[in-house]
């Protein structure tokens, strides 16, 4: 496990988080999209998203029509961009303009100008995000830097139509030291029992949760462990 975890993503809570995430990440926006241990783990979260989404949603591809699909936190969007035989509307947020520049860029340079998009978020609270909207809402390697993720995961689902998911994806095992944790802004780092309990404690109605899925992601004789959470917006 790299003890520099640079796998990171970078939402936070608060206008003041907001501001340091934004500045933080803008400046470092081309370091992570170069980073080989980033993209290995980006790479793996698609590798487990796209047979999920084909088991449970087989007749959107078979019909030939595909999912509306939002990315929180997206970074240089390297998950949202890896699912696009799954896309048909592609949304990346996030707060960092230069990561959305690279993301943008990457859109343009793959040909997906007709279905994708980038937005820079303004705010840090997922309140830009519409209800019950898309069919799938991934939110990768971010909650574990929000002073309150229980809020942030409420809206997240919020923004899920019926029968839609989101998914989400942590660092497991991460070992930093207490300097290290306040540099890159992680107010706790969340395991699936943590997950449970956020989920557990939000009440809300029609939510489940389906599975988590363990992986681990290697680059250059590094690796990161992470889990896939993931929730169902249940139809009634």
């Amino acid at each position: 496990m790299s003890s520099e975890d640079p796998a990171h993503h970078h939402e936070h809570g608060g206008d003041e988080d907001k501001k340091g995430g934004q500045d933080s990440w803008n400046d470092g926006a081309k370091e992570y999209d170069d980073m080989g241990l980033a993209t290995a783990s980006s790479v793996k979260c698609v590798e487990l998203i796209l047979p999920f989404m084909k088991k449970v949603k087989p007749y959107s591809f078979n019909a030939g029509s595909g999912l509306k699909v939002l990315e929180f936190g997206c970074g240089p969007g390297k998950i949202i961009l890896g699912l696009s035989e799954l896309v048909s509307e592609g949304v990346g947020m996030d707060l960092a303009p230069n990561m959305i520049s690279i993301f943008e860029a990457a859109i343009e340079s793959k040909g997906l100008s007709a279905k994708y998009r980038g937005q820079v978020l303004q705010k840090s609270d997922a309140s830009e995000l519409p209800n019950a909207y898309y069919d799938l809402v991934l939110c990768p390697f971010v909650l574990h830097h929000c002073s309150e993720p229980s809020s942030i995961l409420k809206r997240l689902v919020e923004a899920v139509m019926p029968s839609g998911h989101l998914i989400l994806a942590e660092l497991v095992g991460m070992e930093l030291s207490k300097e290290l944790q306040e540099e890159k802004g992680v107010h706790g780092w969340l395991d699936e029992a943590k997950i449970d309990g956020l989920l557990e404690g939000l009440q809300l109605p029609n939510v489940k949760k389906v599975e988590a899925a363990y992986a681990t992601a290697t680059y250059d004789g590094e690796s990161l462990s992470l889990v896939l959470y993931v929730i169902e917006r249940v139809a009634v």
